[in-house]
C-alpha cells in the first residue's frame, strides 16, 4: 500500500495476491425416486434406482490464483473515486474413479468502481458497482469442468459521523445478481448444469464506534430479499434457503 501524488491528484494504492484450493467429491445415491401420496398414505411406490447413475466416485479439484489492485483518488476536496481490478486464474480438474476426465483453466477480470461525495467532513455519499467471479467445481454430463460463477452488484448509501472521532453510522441499499450457478442436472441427479440464476436486493445499517473509553461497539442490521431466478429444482420466485430475511447482530470489543 502506498500514497503518492500525480498531476495534483492524491492516490492511495493497495495491491495484493491471494490463493485458494478446493477439493470436493461424492458418488451420489443410487436410489433417487420416491412417490408418496399425502392424501393416501397407504399408496407408497418403492424407491427406483436409475440405471444411468455412475457407480464410480466423482471428484473435483480447483485452484485459484489472484492478483488485485485498487486506487483511491482524491479528485477534489469533496469528490473521490475508487477504481479496482482483480485478475484471477482458475484451474479445474474433474476426476471419475481417480482418473482425470477433464481439465481446464480460465482467466477472468473483476472490476470495481466507486464514487464518493463528501459535502462536509462528517458526511459521505457513495455509489458502488462491481463484478466478481468465483470458481465452480463440479461435473457435467460429459464430466467436463465449468466456467466461473459471475456476480454483479450495485450499491448506494451514506456514511455519517454522529459523534466526532467516536461514532459512525452507514446506511446502504444493494442489488446483487448471480449467474452461472451449478444446479442439479434434470437427467442425472449426481451431475450438474450451469443454469442457475439468483438475485438479492436489500438494505443494511451499521453503527460502530467508541461510546465508552476502551470499548468499541459494532451493531448491524440487514434486510435481504433473495429470490431464485432460474433453477432446475427450485421454483422461480422462491426465497433462497440459508439467506435470512432479517440479520441483526452486535459486538463489543475491548481496545
Amino acid at each position: 500500500m502506498g500514497n503518492f501524488p500525480t498531476g495534483g491528484l492524491k492516490h492511495s494504492l493497495l495491491t495484493g495476491i491471494d490463493y485458494g484450493y478446493l477439493q470436493q467429491g461424492g458418488s451420489g445415491s443410487q436410489i433417487s425416486t420416491l412417490t408418496l401420496d399425502l392424501f393416501n398414505l397407504s399408496n407408497i411406490l418403492p424407491l427406483i434406482p436409475p440405471s444411468s447413475l455412475p457407480a464410480s466416485y466423482h471428484q473435483a479439484q480447483g485452484k485459484d490464483f489472484g492478483v488485485y489492485a485498487q486506487d483511491l483518488i482524491d479528485l477534489t476536496s469533496q469528490f473521490k473515486v475508487l477504481a479496482g481490478m482483480c485478475a484471477d486464474r482458475f484451474a479445474n480438474r474433474a476426476l471419475l474413479g481417480g482418473e482425470e476426465t477433464a481439465s481446464s483453466s480460465q482467466t477472468v477480470f473483476s472490476p470495481r468502481v466507486c464514487l464518493v461525495w463528501q459535502p462536509n467532513d462528517r458526511t459521505s455519499f457513495f455509489a458502488d458497482w462491481s463484478r466478481s467471479h468465483s470458481p465452480n467445481n463440479g461435473h457435467s454430463v460429459s464430466n467436463s469442468t465449468y466456467d466461473a460463477e459471475i456476480a454483479e452488484q450495485f450499491e448506494v448509501g451514506v456514511k455519517q459521523e454522529l459523534i466526532k472521532n467516536r461514532l459512525n453510522a452507514t446506511v446502504a441499499i444493494f442489488d446483487l445478481k448471480r449467474t452461472n450457478i451449478p444446479t442439479t442436472d434434470p437427467l442425472n441427479p449426481t451431475l450438474q448444469v450451469l443454469t442457475g440464476k439468483q438475485a438479492s436486493q436489500g438494505v443494511e445499517f451499521d453503527l460502530a464506534g467508541t461510546i465508552v473509553p476502551g470499548w468499541k461497539i459494532i451493531t448491524a442490521y440487514t434486510y435481504t430479499d433473495a429470490k431464485v431466478k432460474s433453477d432446475t429444482n427450485l421454483p422461480v420466485g422462491d426465497t433462497l434457503s440459508n439467506v435470512p430475511t432479517a440479520s441483526p447482530c452486535w459486538r463489543m470489543e475491548y481496545l
